[in-house]
C-alpha cells in the first residue's frame, strides 16, 4: 500500500484536568452566558448559567 507509520511518545498530561482548557464560555444572545463551574467567578454583565459538565457532557458546539 505504500504507507509509512511513525510513533512518538506523548508528554505527561493530567487528562482529568486538561480537557477543561477546551471548554470556553458560550455566549447566548446578548444577555446570557453558559459557564462551567470553574469559571463561575468570571466577571460579566450577562446572566450566568453555570454547569458542572463532567468528562462526558460535551460543549454542545456541534450541530
Amino acid at each position: 500500500l505504500g504507507l509509512t507509520m511513525t510513533a512518538a511518545p506523548l508528554p505527561e498530561t493530567d487528562w482529568e484536568e486538561s480537557w477543561k482548557d477546551n471548554y470556553p464560555p458560550q455566549e447566548i444572545g446578548e444577555r446570557m452566558v453558559v459557564l462551567p463551574y470553574w469559571l463561575a467567578e468570571e466577571p460579566t454583565h450577562r446572566l450566568k448559567v453555570i454547569l458542572d459538565p463532567g468528562l462526558t457532557f460535551g460543549t454542545g458546539a456541534h450541530p
